[in-house]
């Protein structure tokens, strides 16, 4: 019996550990897209990089935060609120 109520104790820990797809674009400061822009979800290792058209797709816990850089351009740091971004990076100065 006790170990029923051990599994009934982790179900809310499995729901609120499981997280949403989020997709986007990202771009220069002149819309070009952007080719091979890491994308890691921040504090962790999790990532992927830009597609030849700029797009990503990745899914990530709930509240994450999103780190984007590319060598030569300002790293940007994006609170996920929603299943799509749409990121513009910056010319480092």
């Amino acid at each position: 019996m006790s170990w029923l109520i051990a599994a009934f104790c982790l179900i809310p820990q499995v729901i609120l550990a499981q997280g949403i797809s989020v997709q986007g674009t990202v771009t220069d400061e002149n819309g070009e897209s952007m080719i091979g822009v890491s994308v890691l979800v921040k504090g962790t290792n999790t990532g992927v990089i830009t597609d030849l058209d700029g797009n990503f797709t990745l899914s990530v816990p709930s509240g994450s935060t999103l780190v984007f850089s590319y060598i030569g351009y300002q790293t940007q740091e994006k609170e996920v609120t929603g299943s799509t971004m749409k990121v513009t990076m910056a010319f480092y100065l």
